[in-house]
């Protein structure tokens, strides 16, 4: 029948994906972490094989990355004093999971590892089954503006939080974060866009200062065949230097229910998202507006450092969800086309190589709202 043949699908892909991603309860590693760079300089030098590009990525698979760079250094690999400090920094980061992983080199100095760039863990439990850590979050930031044509300003940002993480078993995971921020300018702040932070959820304007905050979380069941996760976060997906084209990770964190898989070369996503609305934005009741979006991406690393990347997704709001955007098997662009043509579709495809040592080339494809499949119908316009 009809309803049969997608949930046959459906097992059928997540029997396939058994591999890397199964059984790992660890939490996500923040976009904003500069491990990112530290993985994205080391895959372009071609010491890195397998850096996906659906991110964020997991403390465990971040430090079995990470492994793999510190391996080489201890065995003489020459470093410059930059990056052989941002390995000592990722080393105390992700101590925990290296160890786990059997790798005994340094850790330094004093440090049982860190939930943030260069922060440092307080283990309130740990034993063989379970964890529970606490790491601070305390940041000054003195920013000055001079030149180029613009008025001169003085900005200060102070952020204060902090990260609490666990574990219960190979099979269930947390992660929780929040922190307390403002921002001092010498010039007023009229509007949330005036502010330099970012991004920013909730936002409180009072002069010259600007006061916000931050929360998230992550919930984590990791199976044998995939893992899933709830909770409030961002995503960045496909190649890029500042983010990827069809979602980028410079967005306040939205709610999602995410489940993530992968055999072998082959990595997917897919993840039902509840989005917030411009504030002040009311449907046609007058109620606050709503907001879905559900994206899935499947991303492909071929020999020869070729990776492929398929992505497609949808918004729509002011009704409840969709159930037939919901399984990670539907054909979104069909699904919508079947409810009326009426919701925003959008469509990625995106390629990247390596074809020498130091280098790294990608090409993205972005088509948004596509109306037909042909790219000189009448319906569809360039951006």
């Amino acid at each position: 029948s009809s309803v049969k043949k997608p949930v046959l699908y459906l097992g059928g892909v997540l029997l396939l994906c058994t591999s890397a991603l199964a059984r790992d309860a660890t939490p996500d590693v923040s976009l904003g972490d500069p491990v990112y760079r530290t993985l994205d300089r080391f895959e372009a030098r071609g010491w890195l094989a397998d850096v996906p590009s659906i991110r964020p990525i997991t403390r465990l698979e971040a430090a079995r990355l990470v492994l793999q760079v510190l391996r080489r250094a201890d065995a003489g690999t020459a470093l410059s004093r930059t990056e052989l400090g941002d390995l000592q920094r990722h080393r105390v980061e992700f101590v925990g999971e290296l160890q786990a992983l059997g790798y005994r080199g340094p850790t330094g100095k004093g440090a049982s590892g860190g939930g943030g760039p260069g922060g440092m863990d307080f283990d309130v439990l740990s034993d063989s089954v379970r964890s529970l850590t606490f790491s601070p979050l305390v940041r000054q930031e003195l920013v000055l503006l001079r030149g180029d044509g613009q008025a001169r300003e003085t900005v200060s940002q102070t952020v204060v939080g902090g990260v609490i993480r666990g574990r219960y078993g190979e099979r269930i995971g947390f992660r929780v974060h929040h922190f307390e921020a403002r921002e001092w300018s010498s010039r007023g702040r009229a509007s949330r866009d005036e502010v330099m932070a970012g991004p920013i959820d909730e936002v409180r304007l009072g002069g010259k200062t600007a006061d916000f905050r931050e929360t998230g979380f992550q919930a984590i069941w990791a199976t044998r065949w995939f893992d899933l996760d709830i909770g409030k976060g961002t995503m960045a997906w496909g190649p890029g230097r500042t983010g990827g084209l069809f979602l980028g990770g410079k967005v306040p964190p939205f709610g999602m229910v995410r489940l993530r898989a992968s055999y072998g070369r082959v990595r997917f996503v897919h993840a039902v998202c509840l989005l917030k609305a411009r504030p002040g934005l009311l449907d046609a009741t007058g109620k606050l507006r709503s907001k879905h979006m559900t994206v899935h991406r499947l991303e492909v690393a071929l020999p020869k450092t070729l990776r492929l990347g398929l992505q497609e997704g949808v918004v729509y709001g002011d009704r409840g969800p969709e159930f037939i955007y919901l399984p990670p098997a539907s054909v979104l662009l069909a699904a919508q086309t079947y409810l009326g043509d009426r919701d925003n579709t959008v469509i990625g495809l995106d390629v990247s190589a390596r074809p020498a040592r130091n280098l790294k080339v990608y090409a993205c494809l972005f088509l948004d709202d596509l109306a037909k499949l042909s790219f000189s119908a009448f319906a569809n316009k360039p951006a």
